[in-house]
């Protein structure tokens, strides 16, 4: 076959690509290798899937229409048509601002956000054509218009406190999009001529249809060390943080948004309402907790990243419970921001704060300050004591990045164990609950020859197995994820795979915890629950490709293994982590069988997207779940097959 360019987008997934196939051999060997490749191109002649790239973005709610209505001819006549989402197509860039009088120039969208076809090969022919002819319509027919309106109004446009963008589809033949940006407080809307100017009212009629207040909260401690706006940036993270503000927009029926500075400060307070007396009644009540945070109940402390795990897992748990301080970590919006303290007292360990509203009193102050120096001094003490986390590049082939990537995954968190202080009763990898297996006897790293000593510097180390250079896979026989399987239970068959507990008993018991009540200290009971499990019990490798090869076996005499040339999704996973959910990921790769994963903390909103969106024909589910599952099942017509985790 040709060597393929990795500079030049390949057409993997579309059948109508063609290639020239080269045999070469003695004349018997090169005609029975011709002969095999005809038959599986017979076998896969009466398909086809393609992806459509030459179609802009803004065109897939057009050509999909409200709830994918305008694709269901299709669906009927045999062929799958999958056209991304509205969070894929309304992130693509628009384009340039037309002047009057002309239309917008649209581009295709990126590589891997295209419109996909399967089914029949003369069917997905048919279906090109159409969607094709109705592109053409779309560049002769759209307009596109822009407007400027404040961007804490664009939530009660598109989004749980607006419309959907079906909705708003079906109600005006548009489709509307909105800024990433937080900053860019322009929306855009793209529609026909008889329809733009209704679309463009009824977006700017969303927006309007709130009253608006603003609440500079920095004015309160605008002499905070760093300064009011900074502060009250802080007090926002942390009433965000633990469900302050969401608790007065519930009760005050309103909604805020808190913007913030280039310079990381806070902006005033955006109060959105439709009866303006709940915005005025959310301010008293905003100023009044806003005034319970003064700069000494909170502390910003800079600390790097590369901490902030460590911090989440065994710092954040002792600060609440020995200090009463609450341990903010900064989210993906600001990751290279300070860490916050904020100390609340007993109620720090409750998921749901007690703050008394209003100043506090001087000896409250002397609490705060006291608990948050000690909550700081603990945490500089633990990063003082490591050493001084550096960044170097490399340049790496392409071919061998996964295997670096994977490398500096393993050295980061041994690196994280061997820092932390360790308790004088620590055991070792061979003791504990869960212990480790040695496998391989050391040395386990080795100086890679044919390096030159460079002054200051060690020799590179490698795996004694790759002393000579990067290995691009673990070993030759592997080259599927399943392979990985079929090779450790080879290689390792006696040693153990996978180890699982069981819930022996739960044991209830009652303390007293001292809770702020109303102001005052107060000594009450709280119910602990602790689970009693029973030591770890492990399946070999051995025995559990045994069980991955039984539950393959299953799923395909269920007939849901229907070769490589179907792209249907066949499993959808509710994923509760369990050793049989493992199991039977590997058992579908076995098979070939796609699946997807869904997470059972999405809820039921979002189990019913993942049904719907796959068409899958068979769901593994816990028990647990399946009340949830209900109401999607009943929408998810391909689903023919339930399994459920007993274990």
């Amino acid at each position: 076959m040709p060597k393929q360019d990795e500079n030049v987008p390949q057409d993997g997934d579309d059948d109508d690509a063609v290639i020239d196939v080269i045999v070469e051999g003695n004349a018997v060997s090169a005609a029975a290798a011709r002969n095999e490749i005809l038959k599986i191109v017979g076998d896969r002649g009466a398909s086809a899937t393609t992806k459509l790239r030459d179609i802009p973005a803004q065109f897939y709610p057009f050509i999909a229409g409200p709830n994918n209505s305008l694709l269901i001819p299709f669906e009927t006549d045999g062929v799958q048509i999958r056209v991304p989402p509205y969070q894929a197509w309304a992130s693509e860039p628009l384009p340039a601002v037309p002047n009057p009088g002309q239309r917008p120039t649209f581009v295709p969208a990126s590589r891997d956000n295209h419109i996909s076809l399967a089914g029949d090969r003369a069917s997905v022919q048919a279906a090109r054509s159409a969607i094709d002819r109705r592109v053409q319509e779309l560049h002769d027919q759209l307009l596109m218009q822009q407007v400027s309106i404040q961007p804490g109004r664009h939530q009660f446009i598109i989004g749980p406190r607006g419309v959907t963008a079906d909705q708003f589809l079906s109600e005006t033949g548009c489709a509307i999009f909105l800024p990433d940006d937080g900053d860019n407080d322009t929306i855009t809307v793209i529609g026909p001529p008889q329809h733009i100017d209704n679309g463009m009212e009824h977006a700017m009629d969303l927006a309007m249809n709130m009253q608006s207040s603003s609440l500079d909260i920095s004015r309160f401690h605008k002499n905070a060390p760093g300064g009011g706006a900074q502060h009250a940036r802080n007090v926002t993270r942390f009433l965000r943080h633990r469900g302050l503000l969401a608790q007065l927009e519930e009760a005050h029926n309103f909604h805020a948004n808190t913007p913030r500075a280039s310079d990381g400060g806070a902006l005033p307070w955006e109060l959105y309402a439709r009866d303006g007396k709940n915005a005025l009644k959310a301010q008293s009540s905003i100023s009044s907790l806003v005034n319970a945070f003064p700069p000494s109940r909170l502390s910003a402390i800079p600390v790097d990243p590369f901490f902030h795990a460590y911090l989440r897992k065994d710092v954040t748990p002792r600060m609440t419970q020995s200090h009463g301080v609450h341990v903010i970590l900064p989210g993906a919006e600001d990751s290279d921001g300070p860490v916050l303290l904020v100390f609340e007292g007993p109620s720090a360990t409750e998921s749901k704060p007690e703050i008394k509203p209003g100043a506090p009193s001087a000896d409250e102050i002397k609490a705060f300050q006291q608990g948050i120096e000690e909550a700081s001094k603990h945490i500089l003490d633990i990063i003082n004591k490591q050493e001084n986390i550096t960044a170097a590049s490399i340049d790496v082939p392409h071919n061998s990045k996964f295997v670096v990537i994977a490398f500096a995954i393993f050295v980061l968190l041994l690196s994280i164990l061997l820092r932390e202080p360790a308790a004088a009763t620590m055991p070792n990898y061979k003791e504990g609950i869960m212990p480790l297996y040695q496998v391989h006897k050391p040395p386990f790293t080795i100086e890679a020859p044919g390096y030159e000593k460079v002054e200051g510097e060690t020799l590179p180390r490698r795996s004694p197995k790759a002393k000579d250079g990067l290995r691009k896979r673990p070993a030759e026989d592997v080259n599927t994820i399943y392979d990985i399987v079929k090779r450790s239970a080879r290689v390792y068959p006696n040693e153990p795979a996978a180890g699982t507990r069981k819930l022996i008993k739960l044991h209830k018991e009652t303390k007293k915890i001292s809770k702020n009540v109303d102001g005052e200290v107060q000594e009450v009971e709280k119910e602990w629950q602790f689970f009693e499990l029973s030591p770890f019990s492990f399946l070999t490798y051995a025995e559990l490709h045994k069980y991955i090869l039984q539950l393959g076996s299953g799923l395909r005499k269920l007939g849901l293994s229907k070769g490589m040339s179907d792209v249907k999704i066949r499993c959808c996973v509710i994923r509760r982590a369990s050793l049989n959910w493992m199991a039977l990921s590997h058992a579908c790769g076995s098979q070939s069988i796609s699946l997807v994963t869904a997470y059972d903390t999405l809820g039921e909103e979002g189990l019913e997207h993942s049904l719907l969106q796959t068409d899958a024909d068979a769901m593994y589910i816990d028990p647990q779940l399946l009340k949830t599952a209900t109401r999607p099942l009943k929408k998810a017509k391909t689903v023919k097959f339930l399994i459920y985790n007993d274990a």
